[in-house]
């Protein structure tokens, strides 16, 4: 999946909530903790 269709995806089901993007990777629950 895209970012591209995730933002349309969004846009069309659920236009109140923000995509946040960040800069480094959270591929697993490892990473996103830290």
């Amino acid at each position: 999946m895209s970012l591209e269709s995730v933002r349309r995806f969004f846009a069309e089901k659920a236009p109140d909530l923000r995509i946040i993007e960040l800069e480094t990777s959270t591929a697993t629950v490892a990473l996103a903790a830290e």
